[in-house]
């Protein structure tokens, strides 16, 4: 019987992280493959609770420098807004499906 593993027995050193955002060939295809990596890192590793804050810290040490770089352009209506991670997610998602 496979043995059930509940997310307090997971070590997040032992997931796999998503590979960087890619803004070579299909940008949009490569911005859904990320999305949904992201999604499913957080939840396996239970980050999904924690603060926007932090989680768009994750996103963007997974997504990487291009993504990064990206983001250090937007221009934001509130100061809060910067670590709103649906409001950086939709930026991002329109600027990759364009």
């Amino acid at each position: 019987m496979p043995m059930k593993l509940e997310k307090s027995n997971l070590k997040i050193m032992d997931l796999k992280s998503p590979k960087e955002l890619e803004i070579l060939g299909n940008v949009s295809e490569n911005w859904k493959r990320i999305k949904q990596r992201f999604e499913i890192y957080l939840e396996a590793s239970g980050l999904n609770e924690k603060k926007d804050k932090t989680k768009t810290a994750i996103f963007f040490n997974i997504a990487g420098e291009n993504a990064t770089y990206i983001y250090s352009n937007f221009i934001f209506e509130k100061e809060e807004d910067k670590y709103n991670l649906d409001i950086i997610l939709k930026k991002l998602k329109t600027i990759a499906i364009h």
